[in-house]
């Protein structure tokens, strides 16, 4: 009598959705009803392809060519928050806070806990010249108590006279 060996690997049986049937894995970010409501508009939207265009004949009189209107150019803010970083990147006791601005404005810079609370302002509306701003956190919250390790944002608002505003923020961990 002859005994073969079975080599083929058998994976344990998972669970899993009957055969013939698609699942989807919810986002866990996604509320349940925002998901399910997001899948059906999905499923319901039907896909056309855009009608055909008719063949035309060239025409046997040559047509006066019409020239291409310029482009709008974009246009650039004029106020603008540049290069915003935080020195050392892990901040043990102190940090430097450095930005450019494009032009002068009234600038705020706060500093931000890891649930987007205020822990400390550093300026308020304090009016600023065009070009590197430097400012010092020495770890402390808005009562001067030293900040627990964690994560913490800077987010500085700069304000010109014309209405124009512009916001940057840049993260970094404290140790």
């Amino acid at each position: 009598m002859e005994h073969r060996r079975d080599d083929r690997r058998r994976l344990p049986s998972a669970p899993g959705p009957p055969a013939g049937r698609t699942t989807v894995q919810a986002n866990p970010d996604i509320p349940p009803a925002a998901d399910v409501q997001g899948l059906a508009d999905f499923l319901a939207h039907t896909f056309t392809a855009p009608p055909a265009v008719p063949q035309s004949t060239p025409s046997p009189t040559p047509q006066p060519s019409v020239a291409p209107s310029p482009s709008p150019t974009p246009t650039v803010p004029a106020l603008q928050i540049v290069g915003l970083t935080v020195a050392p990147l892990t901040v043990r006791r102190s940090a430097t806070i450095s930005f450019t601005l494009s032009e002068p404005a009234t600038v705020t810079v706060l500093i931000l806990g890891s649930a987007g609370s205020i822990v400390k302002t550093l300026v308020a509306g304090m009016s600023e010249p065009s070009g590197s701003i430097k400012l010092m956190w020495d770890r402390t919250d808005a009562a001067n108590k030293r900040v627990r390790a964690g994560d913490y944002t800077v987010k500085v608002r700069a304000d010109d006279p014309s209405g124009e505003w512009d916001t940057a923020f840049a993260y970094f961990p404290v140790a």
